[in-house]
């Protein structure tokens, strides 16, 4: 199976694959779409986020409330929210991040666990208060999504062959782990590990969420965690691969 391929595939069946409610959509009735793997950079650098992240807009009082399924995983898409012209989070924070690692946002192939967005109980309270009652909150499922995803993550790993992992999210790191979230942000040192992946091992450095890692708010510990303890340990960890920038 070629890319292509492999990306009408997921398109087509993934949400039955996984036991996604066929009749979940958004406020206004659009289809939860899946977000297939769009920069497929092989035999570099394989970045695993959590899920795809939506296009938000402020819907009477309520703000930021999910309306349309982002188009790829840390895409460069961009959107009118009534106000202004922005980004779909993700990309930027991501390149951020790994740009302090030396490893440069092109040189990845950029995909997701869980393949289409998972509503939060405040979106399904923002919801409700607009008078939908359709949408269930998704973090009760994820670990069951997630595990259910896995076979996808395996073709994509056979047809990249990816040379390092990066798992990005204390959920992803939980799912691929078999751990906690709480217990997943102990991975998250800068150490490259392994995992196998069908008959292959390859090496996988765990990351917190890029937003999360480089959010200065004062009650927000992983900036510092992130500058201090993980990027001097995977800069080190890292000098092996080729690809990444050496200073």
């Amino acid at each position: 199976m070629d890319v292509h391929n492999y990306q009408r595939k997921c398109f087509k069946q993934y949400k039955e694959s996984i036991g996604y409610p066929e009749e979940r959509t958004f406020l206004y009735g659009n289809p939860v779409e899946v977000a297939v793997p769009n920069q497929v950079v092989p035999g570099k650098a394989m970045i695993i986020g959590f899920h795809p992240l939506a296009r938000m807009y402020d819907v009477d009082d309520q703000k930021d409330v999910p309306l349309y399924s982002a188009s790829f995983p840390f895409g460069e898409e961009q959107y009118f929210d009534g106000r202004h012209v922005i980004p779909v989070p993700g990309r930027e924070d991501l390149e951020k991040v790994l740009g302090k690692l030396g490893i440069k946002l092109e040189d990845c192939w950029l995909t997701s666990l869980i393949k289409i967005y998972l509503f939060s109980s405040k979106d399904v309270a923002k919801y409700n208060a607009l008078g939908n009652f359709k949408v269930a909150p998704d973090e009760f499922n994820f670990k069951e999504y997630g595990t259910k995803s896995m076979p996808w993550i395996q073709q994509e790993v056979s047809l990249g062959n990816p040379e390092l992992v990066i798992l990005s999210g204390l959920e992803t790191i939980s799912l691929f782990y078999d751990v906690s979230p709480t217990k997943a942000k102990h991975l998250v040192d800068g150490e490259l590990k392994e995992l196998k992946f069908g008959r292959k091992k390859l090496p996988v450095l765990c990351l917190q969420d890029a937003e999360v890692m480089i959010n200065d708010n004062k009650r927000n510990p992983w900036p510092e965690v992130f500058e201090s303890k993980v990027v001097p340990s995977a800069k080190e960890s890292l000098k092996r691969f080729s690809f990444v920038r050496k200073d």
